[in-house]
């Protein structure tokens, strides 16, 4: 999807006289419109289950919450995380711990609110215990409690998506696309989101256009391409 994203981009910025999009630009760009569309699915998700909560919501494919579950989907991950002295070290890619995310054997260990956690690390008598573990996290580090302890977790979790990045060979003098490079990396995105990324990235040149448009493009573009192709 990258390359589509990249041809369109700069045939509509060229056609608006807004100047040249190099690809180190735009790459900076696209990780920008990826992280903030990828964040957008946990705010929309969140605000459609408290409305699902209260009744206001339907079920079914108009369900909001249900429909951005299935944008995430694809970035679920689940990883064994072995004890590194006092603390469990998070994968790296780690966005967002799974709520109930956390085992230890066949236990879950349940994650207080921050202002309950010292409250109960405190209790002796409903504090943690191996029955009920606890743990509490700080950045990409996890404490279980009580911190005797020893074996291995898993964790589910959500990942960050990857940055995007369109990479090229210079033939010419001209970027031509080249996927084979090592660090090329394609938006991890749906390809429902194209028009979306687009579009979001046209807003750094001041350009504004409706998906209806984006889309017709995008189609001119692809068919241009395929009839010099079968040249």
């Amino acid at each position: 999807m990258i390359d589509q994203v990249y041809t369109t981009l700069q045939s509509i910025v060229n056609k608006e006289n807004s100047g040249y999009v190099s690809p180190e630009e735009f790459n900076q760009i696209a990780k920008q419109v990826q992280d903030k569309i990828f964040r957008g699915y946990f705010e929309d998700y969140n605000k459609d289950k408290n409305r699902e909560n209260r009744g206001l919501t339907n079920p079914g494919v108009g369900n909001l919450a249900m429909n951005q579950d299935q944008r995430i989907a694809p970035f679920r991950r689940s990883a064994s995380v072995n004890k590194n002295v006092d603390r469990y070290l998070l994968p790296s890619d780690v966005y967002y711990v799974i709520q109930n995310g956390v085992i230890n054997d066949s236990n879950r260990v349940i994650e207080p609110s921050p202002d309950d956690s010292h409250y109960y690390l405190a209790l002796s008598e409903f504090g943690p215990s191996d029955l009920y573990p606890m743990y509490t996290r700080s950045t990409n580090e996890i404490f279980v409690h009580p911190n005797t302890y020893a074996a291995p977790i898993y964790v589910r979790y959500i990942k960050h998506p990857e940055d995007p990045k369109w990479t090229y060979t210079v033939i010419n003098g001209q970027e031509l696309y080249d996927p084979s490079k090592s660090d090329f990396q394609d938006f991890e995105l749906q390809e429902i989101e194209f028009s979306t990324i687009v579009i979001e990235m046209l807003t750094y040149f001041g350009i504004n256009l409706r998906e209806g448009d984006v889309v017709q493009i995008a189609e001119a573009l692809k068919n241009k391409q395929e009839v010099k192709d079968s040249n």
